[in-house]
């Protein structure tokens, strides 16, 4: 894997998250253990780790940055910061039913 300037401020932006982490917990007041919340992150960005056109990661890297500065600026509210506490749930899959009504 190459190193492109790309790379190194997404590996930036990264740090400065898991480092703002801790400050931002206690002042939302967030319960959820640390550990759990860098799991969260780190899939965030794995999810977004094919990404190879450089217009398509400086726009992530914007947004990445912008959620960052409104979290430590406390333009978020809890529910806001929530949203970064718990994966994802897996896709369930559709019932006979619900495939059905769909048409398929």
């Amino acid at each position: 894997m190459s190193v492109t300037p790309q790379n190194v401020h997404v590996r930036h932006l990264y740090r400065q998250i898991l480092k703002a982490l801790p400050k931002i917990c206690t002042s939302y007041a967030v319960s959820t253990p640390i550990p759990q919340i860098r799991r969260v992150i780190r899939a965030k960005f794995d999810q977004f780790a094919h990404l190879k056109d450089p217009k398509a990661v400086e726009l992530m890297l914007f947004k990445g940055r912008l959620e960052l500065e409104e979290a430590t600026m406390h333009h978020k509210t809890k529910t806001h910061v929530m949203r970064y506490t718990v994966l994802p749930a897996p896709p369930q899959e559709k019932s006979s039913l619900e495939s059905f009504l769909e048409g398929n």
